[in-house]
Parts: structure tokens; C-alpha cells; sequence
């Protein structure tokens, strides 16, 4: 694809778009069912401040029993979704 300097390009969807169900469900459990997500978006893209992340943790603990790690918000959310499979319920 041909760029040009000023324009926006979408970021790849390949790992989101493997992962629509389970992501879809994460965005329903923080209050986001309809979002643009690409393969690079974090969960700190849905989060503005220290309460906002408190209200995140809650939100994924009670729709997945797992409790987010402060660098749950740096993984991407299709990076994400592995992991809260993965993750000892609590």
C-alpha cells in the first residue's frame, strides 16, 4: 500500500480478527462493545486515569475471576485474551 506523508494507515487486524469472539467479549466486560481495535491496541487505550484502570480491574474480574497485573495494560488486547485463558482463577 502506498503512503504519503500526513496520511493515516490502519494498523494490521490479523491476530484481532483471529481472535474476534474472545476480544469481543473482553470489550463487553469493559464497557466497550462497539470499538475499532486493531492487532497494536491496548488496554490502556480504553483507560484515562488511575480510576478508570481500578474500574477495568473490577470489571475483568468479575466477568473472567482473574485480576489484571499492572502490565496487562501494555499487552496487546489479542495478547491479552491468551493470557486471561491461561491465568489462574482467583
Amino acid at each position: 500500500m502506498e503512503t504519503f506523508e500526513g496520511s493515516l494507515v490502519p494498523a494490521e487486524t490479523f491476530e484481532v480478527e483471529a481472535r474476534a469472539e474472545r476480544i469481543g467479549r473482553l470489550l463487553e466486560a469493559i464497557g466497550y462493545p462497539v470499538a475499532w481495535v486493531s492487532d497494536r491496541s491496548r488496554l490502556r487505550d480504553f483507560v484515562n486515569d488511575a480510576t478508570g484502570r481500578e474500574e477495568l480491574v473490577e470489571r475483568v474480574r468479575r466477568a473472567y475471576g482473574v485480576t489484571l497485573l499492572p502490565e496487562d495494560f501494555e499487552r496487546f488486547l489479542w495478547q491479552l485474551v491468551d493470557e486471561l485463558e491461561r491465568r489462574p482463577r482467583v
